[in-house]
């Protein structure tokens, strides 16, 4: 299982968006030849979608720009994204209480 989850990273980070995502996040590290990526699933399957309706003509600048700032806030920590079917929400996390 860890092998074809090796080359599956191989493959996905030749992707530049993903590659260009990838490098803000600070779960992704690559250790000798292991790949560890907490976000790289949920980045890929996005980056995937936007291609297939760019390549649909489906995919307005707005609608880019307005997803890639929803991945940058999840590579943060800043929302919590999912897929019910095919469609993508995202869930803000509340900030922690430090007894302020």
């Amino acid at each position: 299982m860890k092998k074809w989850l090796n080359l599956y990273y191989k493959k996905m980070i030749k992707d530049p968006l993903v590659n260009k995502l990838l490098s803000i996040d600070s779960t992704f590290q690559k250790k000798g030849n292991i790949y560890y990526a907490e976000n790289a699933f949920m980045v890929n399957s996005v980056v995937r979608v936007l291609r297939r309706l760019a390549t649909e003509k489906k995919l307005t600048e707005k609608k880019f720009q307005f997803y890639c700032k929803v991945l940058y806030a999840y590579i943060n920590g800043q929302l919590v994204l999912y897929w019910e079917g095919n469609k993508l929400y995202a869930r803000q996390l509340e900030k922690e209480n430090k007894g302020e």
